[in-house]
């Protein structure tokens, strides 16, 4: 099978909403599939089954397919490769590629990481935009039930034209590890119990998460003594409330920092809905290594089958959830329960397993035009 994937991936750092794309391409490769991959960032070494076109530059800046000579480069491109389907992740590439569906008259499949519905302020043009590609694509993914709910509701989709396909983990990469005793040293860790969380600064939801998460430290504090928290991820830090937290800045590999925890966080109060309603990457990550969770409501969306108290603990409000993470720290056999159901339940949400769903529905809408 041929497929034409479309992405705004920098195929040299999958990271954040990146990975979805990065992972599934690499695995319909090794299922046998050809794969044309226009990319914002090829690898510095191709690999086999996957040819990559970048996306134009302007003045030292990316382009995301903005004009009509950059769709006719990709369709001249596409033409020759002669797909059988458009695989087309986010909505900014999955409208500009709409032009490619009619030109070379091939079915689009859009993969949709989130909607512009489950924002804080969406703005009418945007949800315009959005319904148009919704109706025009012939298969659409989401990452949770909740988009495709919302989808079906009020941009009135149907439902058979949706597929949940939620996003996933490379559990060889993120699995239990020893801890890293140069990386404890280098932050200064002895003999601490270790909070971490993920959170890079940027995005209002990560954010909000932060804030939320500081005003819970110095509590934190006066309830348990040598304790570290350590916020892994790049942007401009907050005000920290306390010497004992350790921002890491942006890392390349996040593994080692993950396995410091004594616990892993997703402190996400209900407000921090930004877009998306999906299960979070790091909530993904943290279970694949093994480790205990706690989490408000907002942290654990779209972790369907996850069960609460035991493959993570769900706080119901502030006191609760400095309640349940004081209660992992000290329960030794708790957290050790907690932290290998999680990762059995982690194993479902490998991506190989995620990209055989996504090969069937691209063969499903093969021949549909």
């Amino acid at each position: 099978m041929k497929i034409c994937l479309i992405s705004s991936v920098d195929m040299n750092a999958p990271y954040g909403s990146t990975t979805r794309p990065y992972y599934i391409s690499k695995n319909l490769a090794e299922f046998g599939c050809e794969i044309l991959h226009v990319c914002t960032k090829p690898p510095e070494i191709e690999e086999v089954g996957i040819r990559y076109s970048p996306k134009k530059h302007h003045k030292n800046k990316l382009w995301v397919i903005r004009t009509c000579r950059d769709i006719f480069r990709i369709y001249r491109e596409c033409k020759s490769f002669a797909p059988d389907v458009l695989y087309v992740h986010q909505i900014s590439n999955a409208t500009r590629a709409l032009p490619l569906k009619y030109l070379l008259k091939k079915p689009l499949v859009y993969d949709e990481h989130g909607s512009y519905l489950l924002d804080i302020n969406p703005r009418r043009k945007d949800l315009l935009w959005e319904q148009t590609v919704l109706k025009m694509a012939d298969k659409v993914i989401v990452v949770t039930n909740d988009v495709k709910e919302v989808f079906t509701k009020i941009y009135r989709v149907p439902e058979e034209k949706i597929a949940t396909i939620g996003d996933g983990v490379n559990t060889n990469l993120f699995k239990p590890m020893e801890r890293n005793k140069k990386l404890k040293d280098k932050l200064g860790i002895y003999g601490n119990k270790v909070v971490v969380f993920t959170c890079p600064r940027g995005s209002p939801a990560n954010n909000l998460a932060l804030e939320y998460f500081f005003n819970l430290v110095p509590k934190i504090e006066n309830k348990i003594k040598n304790i570290k928290f350590i916020i892994i991820g790049g942007g401009s830090q907050i005000n920290p409330p306390s010497k004992s937290v350790i921002y890491t800045g942006f890392v390349r590999d996040i593994v080692p920092y993950i396995n410091l925890a004594d616990v892993c966080i997703a402190p996400y109060p209900s407000s921090a809905v930004c877009g998306t309603s999906g299960a979070k990457n790091k909530v993904i990550e943290y279970f694949a290594c093994g480790k205990p969770v706690v989490s408000t409501r907002e942290g654990i969306r779209g972790f369907n089958d996850a069960v609460p108290d035991r493959d993570f603990l769900l706080a119901s409000d502030s006191n609760d959830f400095i309640d349940k993470l004081l209660t992992v720290l000290y329960d030794e056999n708790l957290s050790k329960e907690l932290g290998e159901n999680a990762r059995r339940l982690s194993l479902k949400y490998d991506w190989r397993n995620l990209s055989e769903q996504v090969l069937k529905i691209l063969e499903s809408v093969k021949n549909t035009n």
